[in-house]
């Protein structure tokens, strides 16, 4: 069928790139028409998303187009809508290109793809009143529209859209570069989330990465990027490629998917722990213990621990910025069993904490079968910023029964090649390698 043809069924003439009101669009309408050209949906003061039906439909017509909402949702008379929260299409749009609205306040708009009855946002980004936004030649089927901080009037809202069926685009992005829903592999591990892992130097990717979107990284061609200032612990350190790291030059990274062992399974449950180091930092930036009221807080203490901040804060807001869903909230457990430690050592391990992403600890860590299980790689992202490549934090204190040397201010630690370590500092600058507890 060409695009004359299926554009007689609606019975409208248009040139090679027209506008078709969406009063003449009908739900079976919405599903890509096959061709080379492209055609625009404007909806403007005439068109209304009623709060009862969450339908948008024309105000000439029963046609519809399936919207929803979250929050509060107005109509007037004079304007389209008053949004204070979010709306977007619950059928899909296909092989949008472009998407201009025109309204008061500050407002966000998101994109992505439909798999297994769920959305998956993949970029989300600020919305300019008046300017096109494009879609990164992604063709994304679903957008949703967020007001910020306060109501926004929307007044108008134009959508372009490709005849080409290009629905699969995001969806493969979603799976092979972002790591957007847990997938095991046939390896017996999980695929699931992303984080900057591998330096790139190509001038044309970096070019493109100018204006980072809602969750501080950087989109382009179906992937996100973030750079960092390198801060080695030796001079002599070197990316995977061989290249030499140079203290206080700006690298940029490429996000790939995190994979995961598999620690336990229980029923659906799985507890999880990365297979690659993926970021670095200190412990704690101090060695010595202070008191919070009546309280002796050691700088081993989890809960207080500044690497505990980083995966709760910077971390897991980064991995899991697209679908963080799947991950449980667990209690991490922080005493003298935990820590392999004599209970007179348990004030150093400080209270259990409510996490998604947590240190191992060493009876985590212990359990495992052998140093080669315990054994991983440094990212080049986190190499950047340690003082050991191939060393890593768990959130167990040495404890101070271990020999003259070790105080109260000595962690456990795994060795490049898995061993474990009774201790390095707090203010080392050790690998951070992550666990999560996700429900399938």
């Amino acid at each position: 069928m060409n695009r004359k043809q299926h554009l007689s069924a609606i019975t409208i003439t248009v040139a090679a790139i027209g506008i078709v009101s969406a009063a003449m669009i009908c739900t079976r309408h919405i599903n890509p028409v096959f061709g080379t050209s492209s055609y625009q949906m404007s909806f403007n003061s005439s068109t209304r998303l009623t709060d009862h039906s969450n339908i948008m439909y024309t105000s000439s017509s029963n046609y519809a187009i399936p919207f929803s909402y979250n929050g509060s949702l107005f109509s007037y008379s004079d304007g389209w809508q008053l949004l204070d929260g979010e709306v977007f299409n619950t059928q899909a749009i296909n092989g949008m290109t472009s998407l201009t609205a025109t309204f008061t306040g500050e407002m966000e708009v998101s994109y992505g793809y439909k798999s297994n009855s769920q959305i998956y946002y993949i970029v989300t980004d600020t919305l300019t009143s008046g300017v096109p936004y494009y879609f990164d030649n992604s063709y994304p089927s679903y957008f949703r529209l967020t007001s910020v901080n306060d109501y926004v009037y929307i007044t108008s809202i134009d959508l372009t859209y490709s005849c080409v069926n290009n629905n699969s685009v995001l969806e493969s992005w979603g799976t092979n570069n972002l790591g957007v829903t847990p997938r095991l592999t046939g390896e017996g591990t999980f695929i699931y989330g992303m984080y900057p892992q591998v330096r790139i130097s190509d001038e044309t990717i970096i070019s493109n990465l100018v204006t980072p979107k809602k969750n501080g990284m950087y989109f382009y061609n179906g992937k996100y990027y973030l750079d960092r200032v390198a801060n080695p612990g030796a001079s002599t350190w070197t990316f995977d490629d061989g290249s030499k790291i140079e203290s206080s030059v700006n690298y940029w990274f490429e996000c790939k998917p995190v994979e995961w062992q598999i620690l336990e399974n229980n029923s659906g449950t799985y507890k999880l722990f990365s297979t690659n180091i993926l970021d670095g930092g200190q412990y704690f930036d101090n060695i010595n213990s202070y008191t919070e009221g009546t309280t002796t807080i050691y700088p081993t203490d989890y809960e207080h621990s500044i690497a505990r901040d980083y995966l709760n804060n910077e971390m897991f807001p980064r991995m899991f910025s697209l679908n963080p869903y799947k991950v449980k909230t667990v209690t991490v457990y922080n005493n003298s069993t935990t820590a392999g430690l004599s209970e007179s050592d348990e004030k150093l391990t400080g209270e259990d904490t409510q996490d998604k992403i947590y240190l191992l600890s060493y009876l985590d860590l212990s359990s495992m079968e052998n140093n080669a299980a315990r054994d991983r790689t440094t990212t080049d992202f986190a190499a950047c910023n340690m003082s050991k490549i191939g060393y890593y934090f768990s959130r167990s204190a040495t404890g101070q029964g271990k020999g003259y040397m070790y105080g109260d201010n000595y962690m456990r630690t795994v060795m490049k090649g898995g061993s474990i370590t009774y201790g390095v500092f707090v203010t080392a600058k050790y690998g951070y390698c992550p666990g999560i507890t996700i429900t399938m």
